[in-house]
């Protein structure tokens, strides 16, 4: 399609003119629908990776309810959360974690 714009763009007529933008307007309508395909698609994995986490996930939230003694009960979910995805990705934590860095060289 690109190429018959780029053709069609020599020629300054009326015709040519309506069918670039509607080759443009396809093409805008093809790139939308691909992203948004994509974008359902990894919503859909990311939706059905939570659910085989949720056991741990739930095991971590009881484990922290209780290590702070009910206190994560009364404190706003963001505060107090752990993600049981981002642990398992990387048991060790980051760069600047105390097993990895037990210094705490070049943290900030």
């Amino acid at each position: 399609m690109r190429r018959a714009i780029a053709s069609l763009a020599s020629q300054n007529t009326d015709v040519a003119r309506q069918l670039i933008a509607e080759l443009n307007q396809a093409i805008a309508t093809l790139e939308a629908k691909k992203v948004a395909a994509s974008n359902g698609a990894g919503e859909e994995a990311f939706l059905q990776c939570k659910d085989g986490q949720k056991p741990a996930q739930t095991a971590i939230d009881l484990g922290v309810v209780y290590a702070t003694s009910g206190l994560a009960l009364l404190l706003p979910p963001k505060m107090w959360h752990v993600d049981v995805g981002d642990v398992l990705k990387n048991p060790m934590g980051g760069d600047c974690s105390f097993v990895r860095n037990p210094l705490q060289h070049d943290c900030h």
